[in-house]
């Protein structure tokens, strides 16, 4: 097959991917998760198109010639392998443990059949942990394992699974005298995925520091103009600097007072994205005059809907949150969504030089800017979406169960991934289309991070 026929299959793949995963996440509100798993994210039809749109990729990179973009492109094979492995291989469950009741050898799977397990398992004793304040903060179950060779006594909680055999246990339900506990058997399957995932992020990292890549070529550009400071730059920037100091200061606060990364609900997020709004406009302003207006803008919009939304869950934090997880993967989230809403300012602002006034080249020159800042806002995305399915597997048993939130994410991921592709997709190349481009990443980013909690629900809408 000829090198533009790879090209159509693996950018028609991708495209199409996109499509049916925004679709499957609307039949999963309308029917059921089981019945959008088994009509669009277990079908055959499914699998097969993310293995076709992965070996065209693949075979057309290879006549490209390009041994690191090959690299990163067989990363990303490298998940969907790990994943396709789970999808064939791995085994999911639930185990039932009572006190005082025999010991348990067998469990449920999500098909509904009984599986034996090669050791048996005992409930032991429970515990509810709370706080000064009463408020449940986290579960504890002690399970006694047997085998033909020991009897061990194993701690399991929240955060905290048991690992056995190439088993693994995670707490569902707890009470006072019975626990439910969710069963995964993965072998291979999510080891082959996280290393897929180290391997992408360590090239994409060389790839962005490489002197011959795009990134550095935009870097490397410099404004026409050297302009002097205005006495408005010198006032927004006394005042972002106030702003960042009295959001960092409280925060560290509200973090000794929990224990925690205060990122622990929608509230304290949305000071977060404020904070990383200021800190990235503090960092880049001498890059480009328009970055700390728009940092500032973005933060004030932040700071004020979390004014009117309120803090509504009285400083209560949920058990499952309580992992130092959280921190990490909230924030390489969320300071990835602070760049996604610059680029949308950045386009707007790109939009109105265009149409509104006769500074056309000004456009051109945020284009550039819009094209830096995307690196960094993929790559922390990927990078979040990566600490996501490590915690998802302490907590839950499995790295990846297809939930609204997480579809959402990788539907944003997927499409911040398309502008990298300019040679292949000229038409992204051109200035005007990538800033209208940037405008529809901003609301697929709102959905993923707002709309996804309101209208689809879900184990994430608890943010």
């Amino acid at each position: 097959m000829a090198k533009s026929g790879f090209k159509y299959i693996s950018f028609g793949g991708l495209i199409a991917t996109i499509v049916l995963l925004i679709t499957a996440t609307i039949i999963e509100k309308l029917e059921g998760s089981h019945f959008a798993l088994n009509l669009v994210y277990h079908s055959p039809i499914f699998i097969a198109l993310l293995g076709i749109t992965a070996i065209s990729a693949l075979l057309y990179i290879i006549r490209l010639r390009q041994i690191r973009l090959f690299l990163l492109h067989a990363a990303l094979a490298t998940i969907l392998s790990g994943a396709f492995i789970s999808h064939l291989t791995a085994e999911h469950g639930e185990i039932i443990l009572a006190k005082e009741a025999v010991p348990a050898s067998m469990f449920i799977d999500d098909k509904e059949e009984l599986k034996k397990l090669p050791f048996r398992m005992m409930l032991a004793e429970t515990q509810t942990l709370h706080d000064n304040e009463d408020n449940i903060i986290d579960y504890i179950a002690k399970i006694e394992i047997y085998d033909d060779y020991s009897n061990v006594t194993n701690s399991i909680s929240m955060n905290k699974p048991i690992k056995k055999e190439g088993y693994t246990f995670c707490i569902k339900n707890h009470s006072h005298d019975a626990v439910s506990l969710l069963v995964t058997h993965d072998t291979w399957g999510s080891t082959v995925t996280y290393c897929g995932y180290t391997l992408f992020i360590i090239i994409f990292i060389l790839t962005i520091i490489d002197r011959k890549s795009l990134f550095s070529s935009l870097s490397h550009k410099k404004e026409s103009k050297k302009q002097s400071t205005t006495i408005f730059e010198t006032a927004l920037y006394i005042i972002c600097t106030t702003l960042f100091i009295i959001i960092g200061t409280v925060g560290i606060i509200r973090w000794n007072a929990i224990e925690l990364f205060p990122v622990t609900n929608g509230y304290e997020a949305m000071i977060f994205i404020s904070w990383c709004g200021l800190l990235i406009g503090l960092i880049t302003r001498k890059h480009n005059r328009l970055i700390l207006p728009a940092m500032f803008t973005l933060a004030a919009t932040s700071l004020l809907t979390a004014t009117i939304a309120g803090n509504n869950n009285d400083g209560y934090v949920m058990p499952i949150l309580r992992t130092p997880l959280l921190g990490l993967h909230v924030s390489c989230v969320i300071l990835s969504y602070t760049l996604i809403g610059f680029l949308a300012i950045n386009a707007t602002v790109a939009i109105f030089y265009k149409n509104f006034s006769k500074r056309e080249y000004k456009a051109v020159l945020l284009a550039d800017t819009g094209r830096k800042v995307l690196y960094p806002a993929t790559i922390l995305l990927f990078t979040g979406i990566f600490i996501g399915a490590v915690w998802a597997e302490i907590s839950w048993g499995r790295y990846w169960g297809w939930d609204p939130k997480e579809v959402w994410a990788l539907i944003t991921l997927l499409l911040c991934s398309l502008p990298f592709h300019t040679k292949s997709m000229p038409l992204l190349a051109k200035p005007m289309v990538f800033h209208y481009f940037c405008i529809i990443l901003f609301w697929a980013m709102l959905f993923t991070y707002l709309g996804v909690n309101y209208f689809l629900g879900g184990m994430h809408a608890y943010l």
